[in-house]
Formats: C-alpha cells, sequence, structure tokens
C-alpha cells in the first residue's frame, strides 16, 4: 500500500491547484457563512500556532450547546454533485454511481479550481493537505502494532 501511495504522491506533484493563504479567507469566509445561513454559536476562528487555524470557544460551553447549524442548501454532498455539470457522467459511470465518495470528490476539485464557484470561500480556507495513516510510512505504521487504531 506504501508504495502506491507513494507513486500516487509522485503523480500528484505534477498538478498545480490554486493555493490561498487561510487566514486571508478567514472575512470572505465569514460572509459566505452569514449569506447560507450558517449558524456559529460561541466559537471563533483561531490560528493555533504550526498546527494552523481551527475553532475556538469564546465561552464555557454546557453539553446541549448548538455550535453549528447547516442548512442543507449549504452544503456540498453527493446530491449537488448530481446537480451539477457531472451529473449526466454519473448516470452513465457505474464508479461514480456506486461510489458517492468518488462523485463528491470530483465534485470538490472542479468546484475548487472554479473561480466562479459559490463553494470558494468555504473552499479556499480549507488546509492544503492533512494526515492520514494512508501517508505513514511502513515504520509508522508498525508502531502502531497492538493498538486499536492499527
Amino acid at each position: 500500500m506504501h508504495q502506491l501511495v507513494q507513486k500516487i504522491l509522485q503523480i500528484e506533484e505534477e498538478i498545480s491547484l490554486p493555493r490561498y493563504n487561510r487566514e486571508d479567507q478567514i472575512e470572505p469566509f465569514l460572509k459566505w457563512l452569514k449569506e447560507k445561513g450558517i449558524e456559529i454559536n460561541n466559537l471563533e476562528i483561531k490560528k493555533f500556532g504550526e498546527l494552523g487555524l481551527g475553532l475556538c470557544a469564546v465561552k464555557d460551553l454546557a453539553q446541549s450547546d448548538q455550535l453549528i447549524v447547516v442548512p442543507e442548501n449549504a452544503m456540498i454532498s453527493e446530491n449537488t454533485a448530481r446537480n451539477s455539470y457531472l451529473g449526466s457522467l454519473i448516470k452513465r459511470d457505474p464508479i461514480l454511481q456506486h461510489m458517492g465518495n468518488i462523485s463528491l470528490s470530483l465534485h470538490v476539485l472542479g468546484e475548487y479550481a472554479n473561480s466562479q464557484s459559490t463553494w470558494q470561500p468555504y473552499l479556499r480556507i480549507l488546509p492544503l493537505s492533512y494526515d492520514t495513516t494512508l501517508y505513514f510510512t511502513p515504520e509508522q505504521v508498525h508502531g502502531l502494532k497492538g493498538s486499536p487504531a492499527l
């Protein structure tokens, strides 16, 4: 698996997508949230040093506090993928029909590359990369031996 992931990472190096400074995207993102009717309660976006941006509570929270409310029309989903320019391809392709994660991934990439996309304020504030166990070296995976994470 590690060798396949390394090959994919090499291929990805040749792909050039636009890059944005996440901190510069905070204000457009907050404006987009309001336009979409997304409610953010008692949270603020904050920089956490090398970890980057995250959400921080602005007061002590109760277990029952509703922190984020996202209406369905503000979500990018398999349904929005089917209703997009990908719809006719999804109808014809058996892989896209049965693997919604693939059609959703293509949809997100297409919207990210489209500077006119209504999703831009959301997509531009996302991290450029993230770590998962998929990217672990064989030595790192071996270090998980005996744990539920393995």
